[in-house]
């Protein structure tokens, strides 16, 4: 599920939600794998191309329990800020 979006100056889509899905799409992880391995309530952001064509990273973000990315941000330089809620 996705909970939060913003859309930076080229116009590049970040996403941030949480999955339980064990085939979630990695690109250019920061953390490539499912952290606690059961397919829990796991955090991600994913950055999309300006065209939405291209995933151009998306990555697992948190712990081994419960984490849920609540809303995103990004800044002039491009650096996504996630607002979120996590039990690891």
């Amino acid at each position: 599920e996705a909970y939060g979006v913003a859309v930076d100056q080229q116009g590049s889509a970040y996403v941030t939600g949480f999955t339980e899905s064990a085939d979630f799409p990695i690109q250019q992880a920061l953390q490539p794998s499912d952290p606690d391995g059961a397919h829990h309530q796991d955090a991600f952001v994913s950055k999309l191309s300006p065209e939405g064509s291209a995933l151009e990273y998306s990555t697992y973000l948190g712990g081994r329990y419960a984490d849920i990315g609540a809303d995103i941000a990004v800044d002039s330089s491009g650096n996504a800020v996630v607002l979120g809620h996590t039990s690891s």
